[in-house]
């Protein structure tokens, strides 16, 4: 019976490495690359964690999307704790929740440009907001809706707001913070 528990806890423990390996390898990856790393990258990177990295897509922790993008949703942003690259993601979310509930308030035809927002930040680059708008999306954030770039990269230009933004809480780091 000690040795069945011992078997349980060890395939949790190994469980929970393989997921803090998979989210920090595709963070890492953003980093590095500014967007979300393509599956057949995370696969190839993570071949032997493949079944963990497949209850990471059934759970909502991962995402695929565009043209075969991996995307870390807001759940698995705050699953990552206290990495602070996953903070950064968070942040820029709850920025751009703030940004949208204010140009909501402000006009009769809302709407936040993320080329506008990055200049008008200046710590706040275009591709982190670019990033934050689609996990928005993704998580199907009410009252925001993305219009695309017309430059064939597939990237989020700009949000535009509607009434249901007031309904979206702005703390989403509250669970990422260490």
């Amino acid at each position: 019976m000690l040795l069945d528990a011992y078997a349980s806890t060890e395939a949790a423990r190994s469980e929970q490495q393989a997921r803090a390996r998979i989210l920090g390898g595709i963070l890492q990856e953003i980093e590095r690359e500014g967007w979300y790393p393509n599956m057949q990258w995370v696969h190839r990177t993570f071949e032997s964690d493949r079944a963990v990295f497949e209850r990471c897509i059934e759970e909502g922790t991962v995402k695929p999307v565009g043209m075969d993008d991996c995307l870390i949703t807001i759940e698995g942003l705050r699953e990552c704790g206290g990495d602070t690259r996953a903070r950064r993601e968070l942040e820029c979310c709850e920025l751009l929740v703030k940004l949208c509930q204010e140009e909501f308030r402000r006009g009769d035809q809302p709407r936040v440009d993320l080329e506008q927002a990055a200049v008008q930040l200046k710590n706040v680059d275009l591709a982190a907001l670019q990033r934050a708008a689609l996990v928005l999306l993704v998580h199907e954030a009410p009252g925001i809706q993305v219009e695309w770039g017309k430059d064939g990269a597939g990237r989020p230009s700009a949000l535009v707001p509607m009434h249901r933004v007031l309904d979206v809480p702005s703390d989403l780091t509250r669970d990422a913070r260490g």
